[in-house]
Formats: C-alpha cells, sequence, structure tokens
C-alpha cells in the first residue's frame, strides 16, 4: 500500500470513519488488482490524505473520495463504450465477431445504466 489517509487514522478512535477508509482502500487496491484502474490513478487516489479530527470533515473527505472512484468508473466505462461501438461499427453483420462484439456492448450498456440507477437512489 503506497499511503492512503493514514493521517486520519492517528486523529480518529470512530470505528465508522475507519470503516470508510478501509473500504475506500480495498475498493481502490481491488481495481488495480483487477486492471481496472491505471497506476497514476491508483497512486492518485491512494496518495489523498486527511489532515482533519472533526467527524463531518472526515466523512465529507471519503464521500468526495467515493465519489471520485464513481466517477473514474463510470468515465471507464463510457470509454469501452465508446470503443465497442466504433469497433461494431466497422463490422459487417455477416463477420464472425458482430454477435460476440454487440453481446458484450450490450452488457456494458446494462452496466452502465445499473450503475446510474444506483447512483439516483
Amino acid at each position: 500500500m503506497i499511503g492512503i489517509a493514514k493521517g486520519c487514522m492517528n486523529f480518529i478512535a470512530d470505528d465508522q470513519t475507519k470503516f470508510y477508509e478501509e473500504t475506500f482502500v480495498r475498493q481502490v487496491e481491488a481495481a488495480f488488482r483487477q486492471q481496472q484502474m491505471d497506476e497514476d490513478t491508483y497512486r492518485e487516489l491512494m496518495s489523498e490524505t486527511c489532515s482533519s479530527s472533526d467527524r463531518t470533515a472526515i466523512l465529507e473527505h471519503y464521500t468526495n473520495l467515493f465519489s471520485q472512484l464513481i466517477d473514474y468508473h463510470t468515465n471507464r466505462l463510457l470509454e469501452r463504450i465508446t470503443v465497442g461501438a466504433a469497433f461494431i461499427e466497422q463490422l459487417d453483420k455477416n463477420d464472425p465477431r458482430y454477435i460476440p462484439a454487440m453481446t458484450k456492448y450490450d452488457k456494458l450498456c446494462a452496466s452502465l445504466m445499473e450503475s446510474t440507477n444506483r447512483k439516483q437512489r
């Protein structure tokens, strides 16, 4: 681990806040390990620090970090959809790659819709 927000751990004895930090670290590390995140973004997110000792400010800090993480994943998904659409567009409907490409494209679009619906709740 590179050094995520360890500053918060020094100021807080609150289990809920520790939970947010640990959850964020797990999410970022898992995304990087599964190659769903580039190294620069991983390093940037893992280097974020929280120097506040105020519980509200700390929770706002992690809310912001989770929002950044969601936006990152959404943007990556949109990029994959765009690339997929361009690939499908250049294929003939009789091309053997067409149906698998459409299946993958449909799954990516469904994932985006699911993510959008979750975000709206």
